[in-house]
Order: C-alpha cells, then sequence, then structure tokens
C-alpha cells in the first residue's frame, strides 16, 4: 500500500495513506485552485515518482425553495400549479406531473405526500426542496344519537344525547348547534371534553323545535363541513318517584309511580324488573324479597309514551342490600376441670358484606379477653 500527498496552492490538502494500486480515492475540493499529487510513498517509506494535476473551480450552489400558499386539498380540487424561488425548479412525487400537483392522483388514502423540486442553476449545480402536502377526501357525516341509535325527532330533552361526526380522514373535528333560520351558533349544549374522538354531548334544556347541528374538521386551509337537522319535542321531566338507591332485601315493597313534569292523562307506561309486579291500573310495586332479586345491583326499567307518540325508557339501578348469615363452629365443647383453649371457626356467609366482627365468649370473669374482633378468634375457658 502507498501513501499519497495531494497539494494545492497552499500546500498540503490532502494525505490518503494505505492506498492500494489501482484503488479510487476522492478529492472534495472547497475552493477553487489546482491540485496536484505532490508524493508517493510505499510502506517501506520509498518515494516513487508523480505526476498528474487538475483544475478545479468550485461554483455556489442556488438555494431553492418551494413557494406555495396552501399544504392541503379537497381530493375532488383540479390541478394545483407548484412554483420555486427562483423559477425553474423542476418538481417530482406522488401526484406531480409538469410542474402540477393533482389530488385525485396523489389519493387521499396515500396522503400525506413528500413532494421534491430540483432546481439546477447554469454551472450544472443541483438543489433541492421539499414540502409534505395532504391531500383529504372530504367525506364526512355527524349524527344524533340517543344510545345506540341514530335519531332525528327528540322527545325528552332533559336527556344528553350523544353526537358523533366521522370522516375518512381521521382527523378530529367540532361540534356546533343552529337555530333553525339562524347563522349565529346557540351556546351552552354542546359539551366536547374530548377534541380528539369526534364525539359531543348534546344537551337540551330549554330548547324547543327545530335544529341543526353542523360537524367541521379540517387542517390548514381545507374545510370540510357536515350537518344533520333534528327537531324537540316537549315530554315532560320522566323519572321515577322516590324511589333509593339502596334497599335492604328484608324491606317492604315500594310502590313504583312515574314522575313526569307535565301532566298527560293519555300517557302510558310500564315498569318492568326483578321484582316488579302490577300493572298501570292497580300500580306498580317492586319487592325486594322476590325470588327473582339479586344482591348487588338490580335495574327497574321504566317504559314511557307520551299521547303524542314520544316515548322515553329510564333504568334505574337499585342496590340490594344482603343480609349476612352468621354462625360459627367451636372445635370442641367438652372441657376437663381445668379448663382449655378453645378455637372458633367463623361460618358467616357470606364474609365480603361484613367490615366488622365483634365476639362475647359469655365469659366475664375473663375481664378484658371475654371480647374479640377477630373474624375467628380463641378463647380460654
Amino acid at each position: 500500500p502507498y501513501t499519497i500527498v495531494i497539494n494545492n496552492s497552499d500546500g498540503k490538502f490532502l494525505e490518503v495513506k494505505n492506498l492500494e494500486s489501482n484503488e479510487v480515492f476522492y478529492l472534495i475540493p472547497t475552493v477553487s485552485d489546482k491540485y496536484y499529487l505532490a508524493s508517493a510513498k510505499d510502506k517501506r517509506k520509498k518515494k516513487g515518482s508523480v505526476f498528474g494535476s487538475i483544475n478545479i473551480e468550485i461554483h455556489e450552489a442556488t438555494p431553492v425553495s418551494i413557494n406555495l400558499d396552501r399544504t392541503a386539498f379537497l381530493e375532488s380540487e383540479p390541478g394545483y400549479p407548484l412554483a420555486s424561488s427562483p423559477e425553474g425548479g423542476l418538481f417530482s412525487g406522488p401526484g406531480v406531473s409538469n410542474n402540477t400537483f393533482y389530488p385525485a392522483e396523489a389519493t387521499a388514502a396515500k396522503s400525506p405526500h413528500l413532494i421534491t423540486c430540483s432546481y439546477e442553476n447554469p454551472n450544472a449545480c443541483v438543489t433541492r426542496d421539499r414540502i409534505t402536502l395532504y391531500v383529504l377526501s372530504g367525506n364526512s357525516r355527524v349524527d344524533l344519537y340517543s344510545g345506540d341509535e341514530v335519531i332525528t325527532t327528540v322527545c325528552d330533552k332533559e336527556i344528553q344525547y350523544t353526537l358523533k361526526g366521522s370522516n375518512e380522514d381521521g382527523l378530529a373535528g367540532s361540534f356546533e348547534l343552529y337555530g333553525e333560520g339562524s347563522s349565529d351558533p346557540l351556546p351552552g349544549h354542546i359539551t366536547d371534553d374530548n377534541a380528539d374522538d369526534n364525539q359531543a354531548v348534546l344537551s337540551l334544556n330549554g330548547l324547543s323545535g327545530s335544529y341543526e347541528v353542523v360537524y367541521t374538521y379540517g387542517m390548514v386551509s381545507v374545510e370540510v363541513v357536515a350537518s344533520t337537522d333534528f327537531t324537540v319535542y316537549d315530554i315532560g321531566v320522566v323519572g321515577i318517584l322516590n324511589i333509593p338507591d339502596s334497599i335492604c332485601m328484608n324491606g317492604p315493597d315500594y310502590p313504583l309511580i312515574p314522575e313526569v313534569s307535565i301532566a298527560d292523562p293519555g300517557a302510558t307506561y310500564v315498569f318492568s324488573g326483578p321484582g316488579v309486579s302490577g300493572n298501570q291500573a292497580d300500580g306498580y310495586f317492586f319487592d325486594p324479597g322476590a325470588p327473582d332479586v339479586r344482591p348487588g345491583l338490580n335495574e327497574l326499567v321504566l317504559n314511557y309514551a307520551a299521547y303524542n307518540g314520544c316515548g322515553v325508557s329510564i333504568s334505574v339501578m337499585i342496590y340490594l342490600s344482603e343480609l349476612p348469615s352468621l354462625d360459627f363452629t367451636p372445635d370442641m365443647i367438652c372441657l376437663g376441670p381445668e379448663g382449655g383453649m378453645v378455637s372458633f371457626s367463623n361460618q358467616t356467609h357470606p364474609k365480603d358484606l361484613i367490615t366488622d366482627w365483634s365476639w362475647d365468649f359469655g365469659d366475664p370473669s375473663s375481664g378484658g379477653a371475654n371480647n374479640s374482633s377477630q373474624e375467628s378468634p380463641e378463647h380460654y375457658y
């Protein structure tokens, strides 16, 4: 192998070590100058004859920048001319033809798209600039939900409803409520705690009549709008009168009575659920001791239909407290004259309902040892 030295007018410019015969090496000049082979030595440092030089002229590259007034497009839009500074840049990338970006060719499905502009100056120096362009499909919709059902008629404005927007572009949108024929949004009725999930809660307190929900999404200069209309009818507040949240399973029967804010003699209703019996004429009742009632949460349902056809279904969860069965077994019941330690096995069921234990061993002469708070204690008799 050889060690060679390349010089320019300032002296040594490059030294290359361990260079094999016919091996290619690269000269990267930084200034215009004459570059020549100054020396060559083999591994024994024996100098060889050298020759060869080259005059290199360094030209500055021309910076290029992409000049666009927008970076987002609808897939349905026509071709958009691409421009650079200085002029004369050559553009390439998805959807690009003749320095024009065609959103439909690039497609929304494959968005975003990296576009490259290459510029070659008169000295053949090439510079590049890149930009990311986005294409939106513009396909979106918005619906008003009651539970899992899409609705356009609202019969009970005291219940909260869900607004769900969707779009093929996977972007988050926002919601606004408008009265019929109005261009001013109505504040205070839409709650959107998570701006990224395309859902919001709609509260219709104080509203009656026809309304429009507008769902908007987009990015940069592109805005896409979808809307849905619905009508609010007055049915009155419907609930279950004076039903407690928690009831003991050995408690008395509870009457089930609809609670409405607007009297409606033509309304019909039905209560259902475990422990429910009766009818509208004779009254409905809830029996906490009924065989189909289970410890824990039980759901009671009221289906209420107003005279105008509007109906509402309300469910109430009632917690039924189970009464544990207390029992225990001693490990011995016969003791000698000298007495002995008796262990008590706690047979109470279910134990998970118990938070504290209190034992009285019926042996007051034992003083403080006559009582225990352990689950399965011992006592010396």
